[in-house]
């Protein structure tokens, strides 16, 4: 997880990824639904595309009110920085 926010604007974490193997680790889900439910912070994470064998909490985070889904295929970290900025920018 990682903060990219600037100075002054609510912090903007990003959570690369929520999948499968990550959530084998009930801590590892309890974090990232506490930082789901907090108005102090623009959550940015990565969840795998819908399969024929879903992955529940994904599934879960996709089915959110409070969520915006960006459909992106491949990244370098800096893209994945940039495409943070424009999601605080957009959603806040």
């Amino acid at each position: 997880m990682q903060n990219v926010s600037g100075p002054g604007q609510l912090p903007v974490i990003v959570v690369d990824e929520v999948g499968k193997m990550e959530l084998f680790s009930k801590t590892f889900e309890q974090v990232v639904r506490n930082l789901m439910s907090s108005s102090n912070l623009t959550l940015l994470a990565t969840i795998p595309e819908q399969r024929r064998i879903p992955v529940e909490f994904a599934d879960e985070i996709r089915r959110s009110p409070t969520v915006h889904l960006f459909e992106v295929r491949m990244l370098a970290v800096g893209d994945l920085l940039a495409l943070a900025w424009l999601c605080h920018v957009y959603l806040t």
